[in-house]
């Protein structure tokens, strides 16, 4: 069951979008082998271990995807704070909802996510799937 499972991600393309060791896993699974590789091969499980997942470019590119992803939550913020402001002549509304103070956060927001730092941050997370 499990092999014919593994298979159709391969049959479907769903493996192209899955992490380099889970990959391997899915094809060990459904042909037995990863170039060469079996499941008891010590270059196979040390995919899965912190120090190869950390150094590796996939993990990287998803945490740099996730920064992207929280760069474009704020600027969508933004826009939204800034079309209400806008439609709200009197100035009522936006003191009611307190868009002034929520624009000044998601601008501190946006100059934090912005930075090689955040990227940092956010090591040791599973970061964003680099869709973008």
């Amino acid at each position: 069951a499990h092999a014919t499972t593994a298979r159709l991600y391969f049959e479907d393309g769903s493996a192209e979008a899955v992490c380099p060791p889970v990959k391997a896993l899915l094809s060990i699974m459904a042909f037995g082998d990863c170039d060469g590789l079996k499941i008891e091969s010590p270059e196979f499980r040390a995919m899965f271990t912190r120090e190869s997942v950390m150094a590796s470019d996939w993990y990287q590119d998803r945490l740099l995807a996730a920064q992207r992803q929280a760069t474009r939550r704020c600027q969508r913020i933004l826009g939204h704070v800034a079309a209400a402001r806008k439609r709200d002549m009197t100035g009522e509304v936006s003191a009611l909802l307190g868009l002034e103070a929520r624009e000044k956060r998601a601008r501190g927001r946006l100059q934090r996510v912005a930075t090689p730092e955040y990227v940092e941050f956010l090591k040791g997370s599973i970061g964003a799937q680099p869709f973008d």
